[in-house]
């Protein structure tokens, strides 16, 4: 689900068991798939693979597209520590290497002043509870020296505390872009708020009915300005929030789509006897 993309020695590998005809099948390994109004990287995958296997999603007279579900493990929340309120940085390389729907190159900017503008608009109180998770990689973009220079007491999350790890002691979980991150927090029952600019995110007509009811229980929103508004109201009551019913189902039939939880063993053991048996 990765190495197919981002290791050499693999796609060698690989390479050489295709030419025997040995099928090559390639598991979704993060958001946006699904989802995304265009991705050249899906349309390639799906196309250089004998079947390719989703989260929950499947695309109309794609045959080898195969939904089996979310992969990756879910977290377990410390519901005891409520205080912490975490805000994921994502970032992109300062020049576009690929085309997809997500800003590119010097887009991303706009998606950063989006991230700052959602901090301007918290209340001194709720910025001493937030916890900022920078990217990995800062392509060079200084992402932490443009934080600190706006928000100077602005708390920046060490580098050896993983995201995992942050899931399980925070109270809600903050997405300015559209991510495996957003995913994440839902499919682990984690409070999740998240915004973006569609200009910058546009999506696929399949997908936006799901968006829609996201958008109407708060936990998607199309602005920073209304996801902070959202934010001070459930400020105290976060979990009470979270436990609605109407935003349950939102988000349960949205991850039924997008992260949908599987006995993964039991649907691979019936994939690989239905499809890869008979070659």
């Amino acid at each position: 689900s990765t190495s197919f993309f981002n290791d050499d020695f693999f796609k060698i590998w690989a390479g050489k068991k295709i030419d025997k005809k040995v099928p090559f099948v390639i598991y979704q390994h993060g958001g946006l798939y699904g989802q995304s109004k265009f991705s050249f990287p899906e349309y390639h995958e799906i196309k250089v693979s004998n079947y390719y296997l989703t989260w929950g999603w499947s695309k109309n007279k794609q045959t080898k597209v195969k939904p089996i579900g979310y992969i990756k493990k879910t977290i377990k929340r410390n519901k005891v520590l409520k205080d912490k309120i975490l805000l994921v940085i994502h970032n992109a390389p300062r020049y576009t290497i690929t085309i997809d729907s997500y800003p590119g190159g010097s887009q991303w900017i706009y998606y950063f002043e989006d991230i700052l503008t959602f901090i301007e608009r918290l209340p001194e109180r709720i910025i001493k509870r937030l916890v900022v998770k920078l990217y990995p990689y800062d392509y060079g973009w200084d992402v932490e020296k443009r934080l600190k220079d706006r928000f100077p007491h602005l708390k920046i999350s060490p580098k050896n505390i993983t995201f995992d790890e942050h899931l399980k002691n925070t109270s809600l979980i903050i997405c300015g872009w559209n991510s495996t991150t957003f995913l994440e927090g839902m499919v682990s029952n984690i409070p999740t708020l998240a915004f973006w600019n569609k200009k910058y995110f546009p999506l696929r007509i399949s997908a936006q009915k799901e968006y829609k009811l996201l958008n109407k229980v708060n936990i998607f929103h199309n602005s920073p300005i209304d996801a902070a508004k959202h934010l001070i109201i459930i400020e105290d009551k976060i979990d009470l929030w979270w436990e609605k019913i109407d935003v349950v189902n939102a988000k349960n039939k949205f991850l039924l789509q997008y992260a949908m939880i599987n006995d993964i063993p039991k649907m691979l053991t019936k994939f690989i006897s239905s499809h890869i048996n008979k070659h």
